[in-house]
């Protein structure tokens, strides 16, 4: 970068710098595909500041597994699945409410970041996503606690392992739906 600035000039620079940034947002925001690391890096010499632009409000929980965000799309975590609790013309699963009451409390009126893998969207138009609370990787939460098991589906499979250790501990531990007697 320090041989593009000398070769453009310091103004030329900071206006490059500026697009790339608008692109990057306005790229972001009519995809929906996350950037990799979720921040664009300040550069000190424009005077901007890092911008977090996959920051998003849950409006609402669906079920354990799935929520809407502002603006009405419906977001689905990668690499777990939970019991279902609001599946048409099926019966409640055992320990569907508890997963979906779980990400309700975790997550519900607040802030998210989400993540793509490699699949933006599933077959129900519903957003692919990791999300995370801050430092807390929900996918990996919701699972290591015993509100869902790890289900791969490819091709989104990047954080797989992550799941599977997750659920391992779960079942080990016997917490949420693993736990003796919680679960005929």
């Amino acid at each position: 970068m320090t041989l593009l600035r000398k070769f453009l000039g310091a103004r030329a620079y900071q206006l490059l710098l500026t697009a790339l940034l608008f692109a990057t947002l306005v790229y972001q925001r009519e995809t929906g595909v996350a950037l990799p690391t979720g921040q664009i890096p300040a550069e000190a010499d424009t005077g901007t500041k890092a911008v977090d632009v996959n920051l998003v409000r849950v409006v609402r929980v669906i079920d354990g597994d799935t929520f809407e965000i502002e603006g009405g799309e419906r977001v689905r975590l990668i690499g777990v699945d939970t019991p279902e609790s609001v599946k048409p013309d099926a019966p409640v699963e055992c320990f569907g409410k508890e997963a979906s009451e779980y990400l309700k409390s975790l997550i519900e009126e607040k802030e998210v970041r989400l993540e793509r893998d490699r699949t933006d969207r599933d077959r129900y138009a519903r957003l692919l996503r990791y999300v995370y609370l801050g430092d807390v990787f929900v996918n990996e939460r919701i699972v290591r606690e015993g509100y869902a098991e790890s289900v791969a589906y490819k091709p989104d499979t990047a954080k797989q392992s992550v799941f599977d250790r997750a659920e391992a501990v779960a079942k080990t531990e016997q917490r949420g739906r693993w736990a003796e007697g919680a679960c005929p």
